[in-house]
């Protein structure tokens, strides 16, 4: 079972986010439910990521494993950190994105407790659809 129900292709990650093509599928595989944990953690070791503790803590529960998959994408694309971004004003829901360190480069909203929709956004966009923006 996917953690995100709508998440971005390998091809997009690629191309909008410019991950590597073997850190794109794994991370796609990962949220697809294709990819063990342990093979996670491999891939993190072998960038050099300190997440080994997260991804061994992380529980089978979607909310856990969402926020561990954020997570791994922050660190394996070079992000900045996931960030809360504010509430949608026509969902109601948190939406959460990784920081891209300017309002107009590619990066990925998450919506985990709507629908589990992950969309290629910026930021710019996002402030648009929320009603209280991070001020960081």
């Amino acid at each position: 079972m996917a953690i995100y129900k709508n998440f971005p292709k390998v091809s997009t990650l690629v191309r909008e986010l410019r991950l590597d093509q073997k850190e794109a599928n794994l991370i796609y595989q990962f949220n697809r439910g294709n990819c063990k944990t342990h093979q996670m953690i491999n891939a993190c070791e072998a960038a050099n990521l300190k997440l080994r503790k997260q991804l061994e803590d992380t529980l089978l529960i979607n909310s856990n494993r969402r926020k561990t998959l954020m997570e791994v994408i922050n660190q394996l694309g070079g992000f900045h950190g996931v960030e809360y971004a504010g509430v949608h004003k026509r969902f109601g829901c948190s939406v959460y994105y990784l920081n891209s360190g300017d309002i107009y480069n590619a990066t990925l909203s998450f919506y985990p407790h709507y629908d589990g929709t992950v969309k290629v956004t910026t930021f710019a966009d996002i402030a648009g659809v929320v009603k209280q923006v991070n001020d960081y």
